[in-house]
């Protein structure tokens, strides 16, 4: 890729760039600040305003913009030309061919997907099946100029009556294909949303990136997104990043929940500055693409154990790029979709005002999950808190912590810190290697008598891939009085798990690998199941029967590509 360093490097000043993601403080001609690639506690990260570089003398990265917002906000080269072209305006490639067909055929996506708006929003208003979604709304609690704002539109029961009108306006087959709003089916090609509420996800540019879709009848997955393709990352992406951005950027300040509906309704509320994770896991990247337009993040929970659990989580990866967020958590069994609806915005405010600041979350959680009048119990919980202490640079905050953690043991700071010193050759990070030899449920099984709390993260996939034996023990984990009814094959299992060596910070990665590795071999088993059932049907010329299945088998393989995704990451 011919790019234009030298128009970068006059047109682009690093330091306000890196500036946005870094705290940096002038030091001679220099700026200097903690180093993001590393975790450090004094400033050893330079940036040269005159040079147009950055380098790090305690890890030895260095390069000029190009290279630390590829490495910072885990982009390729082209992405971050792409960024820094939409931001200025400017042409930064020039002549090069490859970089223009890209350039080309993102552009056609972007296309396709805003024709597809116009289709999806037409149904919604011009369609007996919009209608009735359109009365879902309604009874959502969405007024009409909110679902006019959002965009929101409905896609038909038919189908193919989508990628007909796409080839009908000029597109080509291939060029739908790559959209993700088709997939190809018996020789032919097939919507890949039907009878679904659309969400269009929409990036800070405008630009038309990809669509959610809800089922409107029992049929699972409840949510599906575009599939990943050139312009469509869910890891990446964020919903209603187009509505927010001015008011983040106005108030420094941003709101994080985990649906469309509780993103729309939030600003349908007031809440203008209010985003939305794209129906995965906040990521390292969500946090840093945030990171360049607010101060305040508000990260908003349902207060019952899964929210908790939720809220732990979204925390760490907080603080992973050294952020303390503040966790709002609802009342049980609410959420920001359902007290709007029922007019308690006074309690969503109320839950706002008491939100806890990130650290002051996990020493409540961690107090709940160990008995601090025990000698194992106050080493568990410093255990847990030391990591995420690590992870904390702003040196005032840091203190303040030290000195939280210690009022809660009944210590000094001066005594906390000597005690933490004397766990440094327990608390050794290592990663496990232990499912070199267990297989995934063993270890899945073993890791969660030692995480208890993990064990909402079994759902029904998961719990179908267990054999019987699998079941019994995860029962007696569930409920310890069950141990004393074990057969004798799941007490030996039981014992032989319950003394393995699993403890790192790596092994709930660990964890999460091995859940993905039993759905994939239940989803390969439902597959195969599915192929011999639609064979049988097609022998005897059912064709409705052969098109539920095919359908059926169609949505477990995006789940199998979701999950390898993952599991390759």
């Amino acid at each position: 890729m011919k790019i234009d360093k030298q128009l970068i490097k006059e047109k682009f000043n690093i330091v306000d760039y890196i500036g946005k993601y870094i705290l940096l403080r002038k030091s001679g001609k220099n700026y200097v600040g903690l180093c993001p690639f590393h975790k450090e506690k004094t400033p050893s990260f330079t940036v040269s305003e005159e040079k147009q570089i950055f380098h790090c003398f305690g890890c030895g990265i260095g390069g000029d913009l190009i290279e630390f917002l590829s490495k910072f906000l885990n982009l390729n080269p082209f992405d971050v030309i792409r960024l820094l072209e939409k931001d200025s305006g400017l042409k930064l490639v020039q002549n090069d061919r490859e970089y223009e067909k890209k350039e080309r055929e993102i552009k056609r996506i972007y296309e396709i997907n805003k024709r597809a708006l116009s289709f999806f929003v037409h149904n919604l208003f011009k369609t007996e099946g919009g209608s009735k979604c359109l009365k879902y709304l309604n009874d959502r609690g969405l007024k009409i100029e909110t679902i006019k704002k959002f965009l929101l539109g409905y896609a038909g029961i038919e189908w193919d009556r989508l990628f007909k009108y796409l080839e009908k306006v000029g597109y080509s087959k291939n060029d739908i294909e790559k959209s993700g709003l088709v997939v190809q089916s018996g020789g032919g090609y097939r919507d890949f949303f039907r009878h679904k509420l659309i969400f269009p996800i929409i990036n800070r540019y405008q630009e038309v990136i990809g669509f959610g879709g809800r089922a409107l009848d029992n049929s699972l997955p409840k949510y599906i997104n575009t599939p990943e393709n050139m312009v469509f990352l869910k890891r990446r992406n964020i919903f209603g990043i187009n509505y927010a951005i001015k008011k983040i950027k106005e108030e420094k300040s941003v709101f994080i929940v985990e649906g469309y509906m509780d993103c729309i309704m939030m600003h349908q509320a007031g809440f203008d500055n209010t985003v939305a994770t794209l129906g995965t896991a906040l990521t390292e990247e969500h946090v840093k693409f945030l990171k360049g337009f607010a101060e305040k993040f508000y990260l908003i929970f349902d207060g019952d154990n899964a929210g908790r659990q939720a809220g732990l989580r979204a925390c760490e990866t907080f603080m992973n790029v050294g952020i303390t967020p503040n966790i709002v958590l609802l009342p049980d069994g609410e959420d920001p979709d359902s007290l709007i609806k029922d007019n308690k915005v006074n309690v969503l405010l109320e839950c706002i005002n008491n939100s806890k600041k990130g650290i002051d979350f996990l020493i409540e959680f961690y107090k709940i999950k160990y008995s601090l009048f025990t000698a194992d119990g106050i080493r568990g919980f410093l255990s847990d808190i030391e990591k995420h202490l690590q992870n904390i640079t702003n040196p005032l905050e840091i203190e303040l912590v030290y000195r939280e953690v210690a009022k809660t043991i009944n210590m000094t700071p001066e005594e906390l810190v000597t005690l933490l010193n004397s766990f440094k050759t327990i608390s050794k990070i290592k990663e496990p290697n232990i499912e070199k030899v267990l297989s995934p449920e063993d270890y899945v099984l073993a890791f969660l008598m030692r995480n208890k709390d993990f064990i909402l993260d079994i759902d029904e996939v998961v719990l179908n891939g267990l054999s019987q034996l699998h079941k019994e023990v995860l029962e007696s984990i569930m409920d310890e009085s069950k141990t004393d009814t074990l057969s004798e094959k799941a007490l030996d299992l039981y014992r032989r798990l319950s003394i393995v060596d699993i403890d790192g910070e790596l092994s709930y990665k660990a964890f999460v690998d091995n859940l993905n590795k039993i759905k994939l071999k239940d989803i390969k088993k439902i597959k195969a199941e599915l192929s011999k059932e639609i064979a049988e049907a097609e022998k005897a010329g059912n064709h409705e029967k052969v098109k539920l299945l095919t359908e059926k088998k169609w949505h477990l393989a995006i789940k199998e590509k979701e999950i390898l995704q993952g599991v390759k990451k």
